[in-house]
């Protein structure tokens, strides 16, 4: 946690990461994932240069986001090594043949 608060570029190296494959392998549970990290990648920028600026930052809303982002970590890692589906998302029934 410590390194992500402390170095927010690592956080939107982990979104880009898992964009480029859901673009690869479109997902939709790994651009979720890949959003999320960007996201908190530039809410946590914008919060190093706050916290810069007054004497005494607490930042209780880590206690929210960090679960959160823990959350879209695991469901970005768990899609990255699902097995994938044919083209077309379906499974034909059984005995059919694919287009």
């Amino acid at each position: 946690m410590r390194l992500l608060v402390s170095s927010p570029w690592l956080a939107c190296l982990v979104g880009a990461v898992f964009l480029l494959r859901a673009r690869w392998r479109p997902s939709g549970r790994l651009a979720t994932a890949g959003a999320a990290f960007l996201l908190y990648g530039l809410y946590e920028t914008v919060m190093y240069h706050w916290s810069a600026q007054v004497v005494a930052p607490i930042r209780v809303d880590l206690l929210v986001i960090m679960p959160l982002l823990y959350l879209a970590a695991g469901v970005g890692l768990t899609a990255w090594f699902a097995p994938g589906q044919p083209a077309g998302g379906r499974l034909p029934p059984d005995g059919a043949e694919l287009p």
